[in-house]
């Protein structure tokens, strides 16, 4: 149905689309489905040229799906928009026989920013949605346990603890080299709290020294390059070339006591994005306290979602600063302080710490594991598509 491009790819299903199929009932809705690729977007690329019959999206309830359902992309910065109206106006299609749907929360309203800029009356639709939140609970399913109850995991998680964790409070996971993950790392390892820290981070070379110094032009490079010659420090696996999104990791997290999440973004693009890949919803389904190092005020985004933060715990305040390097120093005296208050504890005190806020914990685990938190959502965009 989709020609070999390098646009976008035929898909059979996507996280969207399983969960679509899952709460959809008996509608008769069909889908012609282009997963995201990751070419050079401009706002007059030709995708529709690549559907054998692109006359198909005439039918009733037959939807083009443009699917980038595992991204947090600014659509303007990508020119997703632009491209895609681009597409129905030449192929005569009506842009509400499109779908375009994103992991970043922030694109139903970026649609209706962009509709109104250019007088646009006919939308094409948009959704979005948590999707990692679906994936960690395939892995915990299949890798940790079929039945996910909140109360039973709360205890099996609180065991392990008890059988693995020794004297490492924090894990600051890094997998595929990011400058601002190079930037946390490099920091939390020359902090005074370093020997208490689980950090992953990948070598790097000199060009990414380049980089990472000409970002944050504060860094000393001599610092830098001598800093370099530790790595790479790995508590995982040696292989960074790859993300290693599906693994579980759950030792990682038996053997810690909170964590610090080293997201994908640090930039929000003037506030049109806000992302949270498989690394946030792993520590939730671990049940594991954290802090995000992500995009600015990402912390408290997820209680929009439901989600709780560990404020007993926790100062988030540092989530709303706006220059990344001092939003992770203040994330770093947030974690001091908490390395303070365990190092006055008992190795049994720090483990009942770790799961003091035990119904936050349960709270968070039953909205990633619960499909039903989705339901609502998705039944809106059925009847949507079906008017």
């Amino acid at each position: 149905m989709i020609r070999n491009n390098d646009y976008i790819q035929e898909c059979d299903s996507s996280t969207f689309t399983v969960l679509f199929d899952t709460y959809k009932n008996n509608s008769s809705i069909k889908f012609i489905h282009g997963l995201l690729k990751y070419p050079e977007w401009s706002p007059t690329t030709d995708i529709f040229q690549y559907i054998q019959n692109v006359n198909q999206l005439q039918q009733p309830n037959t939807y083009f799906l443009f699917d980038a359902s595992t991204e947090g992309f600014c659509p303007f910065r990508n020119h997703f928009f632009d491209m895609l109206y681009y597409n129905c106006k030449k192929y005569s299609i009506s842009p509400n026989k499109v779908l375009f749907v994103s992991t970043n929360m922030l694109d139903e309203d970026n649609i209706k920013l962009y509709n109104n800029k250019n007088n646009i009356t006919e939308s094409i639709h948009v959704f979005t949605f948590l999707s990692f939140k679906k994936m960690i609970l395939d892995l915990l399913e299949d890798f940790v346990s079929p039945r996910l109850d909140p109360d039973t995991m709360f205890e099996y998680f609180k065991n392990k603890t008890r059988q693995h964790y020794v004297d490492k409070y924090v894990l600051s996971l890094s997998r595929v080299n990011r400058p601002h993950r190079t930037l946390a790392s490099y920091l939390i390892s020359n902090s005074t709290f370093a020997e208490h820290v689980n950090i992953s981070q990948d070598k790097i070379d000199d060009h990414e020294i380049d980089e990472i110094a000409n970002v944050y032009k504060w860094l000393p490079e001599n610092d830098l390059k001598e800093w370099s010659k530790k790595l790479p420090f790995i508590v995982d696996t040696k292989d960074f070339e790859f993300n290693h999104a599906l693994n579980v990791n759950s030792h990682l997290h038996h053997q810690t006591l909170f964590q610090i999440v080293n997201e994908t973004h640090v930039k929000d693009w003037n506030k049109t994005s806000i992302f949270f890949s498989e690394k946030t919803f792993r520590t939730i389904g671990h049940m594991q306290p954290f802090l995000i190092f992500g995009q600015q005020g990402c912390n408290h985004k997820l209680e929009e979602y439901g989600f709780k933060l560990y404020t007993e715990m926790f100062d988030y305040s540092f989530d709303f600063e706006s220059n990344v390097k001092r939003r992770y120093q203040k994330l770093l005296s947030t974690v001091e302080d908490a390395v303070n208050k365990l190092n006055a504890m008992t190795h049994n005190e720090q483990v009942e710490w770790k799961y003091s806020c035990a119904e936050k914990i349960k709270h968070n685990f039953k909205l990633i594991t619960d499909l039903e938190t989705d339901r609502p959502k998705f039944e809106k965009l059925i009847k949507e598509l079906q008017c």
